[in-house]
């Protein structure tokens, strides 16, 4: 049977588009996770993105009231706007844009490495991915950014793969790359490692500086055509109105020079990717064992010149362009989340893609031995091992007897106890005794980790599919009926909550876009007030508007993330300061 699936990977294929659109696109109107993230942007940001599309479609006035996201990621306003066009001002409609711009992000993955099968694979372990997917039916810029990350490596790989003509396939390459930029600058670490790839391609294949500098100029026209124009179109001519947007981010973001040790040994990575703990250890054995290889085999000398090359293709041996950029892409991304201030669930999405390619790489590799045990191993590799031992040890004795007081994880990180367990049994599997694993046939391993992965996340997904939670589409629809139709409501949640209906929303945050005299300006009437993270929206109107709000009374509580959206009415004249 695996034979014949492996021999037509289309069947693989068809099989992967319709478990996904079955669990995906029959619960568009459903919550994410209670505790996919700690962070509230998976429940409130997907309004703010779309706040354009709907003024336009249902005012026919693109921007309003200052908060304009369609310049700081233009695809992910156009897509919105263009479902919605085509099928209504709803949240559910809107979230088909995402899962097509999921779906077109499959498809890239597919045309990455020179195998097809191999394609299908990566396609099939990213696309069924339980994070990769909550994450993908939500209209989150991180999602657009994906799409084209992905889109500019495929055709980069693809260009330098063509025997003929190749600077086509570099220049669209770049094209995406700038498009990514413009989407979202935190994937700017990937623009090194799409030079080097180049140039280990043509220094590999013994090639001049002349034959350097071809694919190098393609790709850096594509770059500078749409990320130059779209500064020099419209970012500069509004250069005032984004500094207050940058001058926002960068008061929120910032680098944590001091705390790098302990964001890449604590919770984030590998709690988060441990909802998956047999990919998450096939990729850390695939990824030590083959970047060992680049390096201990001298691949980084490609990146010096042609004469580097020739003692490693006279033995045999050159890191391909889809692997070498699976390598600098895991790499560049960790180290780039390791050092920043703010970093939930979604930034590391942004790591999901290489670690696909090295698990369906591994698994690939193992189908076509005949056998397989656990080699012994090297011991840098298990001593590289003994990290998530270590921090899945911490989080099961800090979740067991503490209930995750010491990291403060607590719920909100998804931690899964049985999954850490498992990630903390295999890493110390390495570790201690690599060589007492008994063989087994290796195509059966290969479909039984392959199975178990799939197992793992599709049944977090079917779990979530089978018993959805729907307090935003419940709050809305109470909203709707509680406010007159001209109210006008401002708060963190206010777009998301007023999404499906005529009323207006208003984003109002201080010292940001529009916070001077908001409520007289706008003639605010309400306010949706969320109570999560220490009531801090809560704590922000008080501080800042607190005449507003002595004259707010509540009347409505939503239950919302395990948190409360309170409902406020203005119960006398707008005013703004004390």
């Amino acid at each position: 049977m695996w034979d014949g699936l492996w021999r037509r990977p289309w069947i693989g294929a068809f099989l992967l588009a319709s478990l996904l659109a079955g669990s995906y696109f029959l619960r568009l109107e459903a919550d994410p996770p209670v505790y996919l993230s700690p962070s509230g942007g998976a429940f409130a940001d997907e309004g703010p993105w779309l706040h354009n599309a709907r003024n336009l479609l249902l005012f026919g006035q693109l921007e309003s009231d200052g908060w304009n996201p369609w310049l700081l990621s233009p695809l992910t306003h156009l897509a919105g706007l263009g479902a919605m066009w085509t099928g209504g001002v709803t949240l559910a409609v809107a979230r088909v844009s995402a899962l097509g711009v999921f779906f077109l992000a499959l498809l890239a993955l597919a045309a990455w490495p020179s195998s097809r099968r191999l394609g299908i694979l990566i396609a099939l372990l990213y696309g069924t991915h339980y994070l990769v997917g909550m994450y993908g039916r939500l209209v989150l810029v991180d999602n657009m950014v994906l799409l084209l990350g992905i889109g500019a490596s495929s055709l980069l790989c693809v260009g330098l793969r063509r025997e003929g003509l190749r600077w086509p396939w570099l220049l669209g390459a770049g094209a995406l790359a700038g498009a990514a930029l413009v989407t979202k600058i935190l994937i700017i670490f990937l623009v090194p490692a799409w030079y080097a790839v180049i140039a280990g391609d043509v220094f590999g294949q013994r090639r001049g500086w002349r034959a350097f500098l071809v694919p190098v100029a393609a790709f850096s026209a594509g770059l500078f055509i749409v990320y130059g124009g779209w500064q020099v179109g419209i970012r500069w001519p509004r250069a005032e109105e984004l500094s207050v947007y940058m001058n926002f981010y960068s008061q929120q973001q910032g680098l944590d020079l001091k705390s790098v040790a302990k964001n890449i040994t604590m919770q984030r990575f590998f709690a988060y990717y441990s909802w998956s703990p047999v990919f998450l250890l096939l990729f850390l054995w695939s990824f030590l064992r083959r970047g060992t290889r680049i390096l201990r085999e001298g691949g980084w000398r490609v990146l010096v010149g042609p004469g580097r090359a020739e003692a490693l293709k006279d033995r045999g041996w050159m890191p391909e362009s889809d692997e070498l950029l699976a390598f600098l892409w895991f790499l560049g991304g960790l180290a780039l989340l390791s050092i920043l201030r703010y970093r939930p669930l979604r930034y590391y999405l942004l790591l999901a893609p290489p670690m696909a390619w090295f698990v369906a790489q591994e698994l690939t590799g193992l189908w076509r031995k005949a056998q397989v045990g656990l080699p012994g191993s090297p011991g840098h590799i298990r001593l590289l091992f003994l990290l998530p031992a270590m921090t899945s040890a911490a989080l099961l004795v800090d979740g067991i007897f503490f209930s995750f007081r010491l990291s403060g994880a607590e719920g909100g990180m998804g931690i899964s106890l049985w999954r850490h367990a498992l990630l903390f049994l295999g890493s110390g599997l390495v570790v201690v005794a690599p060589r007492r694993v008994a063989l087994f046939r290796a195509r059966s391993a290969a479909a039984a980790l392959i199975g178990a992965t799939l197992v793992i996340n599709m049944g977090s997904t079917l779990a979530w599919t089978l018993q959805p939670k729907t307090s935003i589409g419940d709050a809305a629809k109470d909203l709707r009926k509680t406010l007159p139709n001209d109210a006008v409501v401002t708060g963190q949640f206010a777009i998301q909550l007023t999404f499906d209906s005529r009323l207006r929303a208003v984003p109002v945050w201080a010292g940001y876009y529009n916070s001077e005299s908001p409520f007289q300006r706008y003639g605010i009437d309400y306010l949706l007030l969320w109570d999560y993270n220490r009531k801090y929206e809560i704590r922000h109107f008080q501080e800042h508007y607190p005449a507003v709000m002595e004259r707010a009374r509540e009347i409505r509580r939503y239950r919302i993330k395990d948190s409360n959206v309170i409902l406020y009415e203005l119960t006398t004249a707008h005013h703004d300061g004390p």
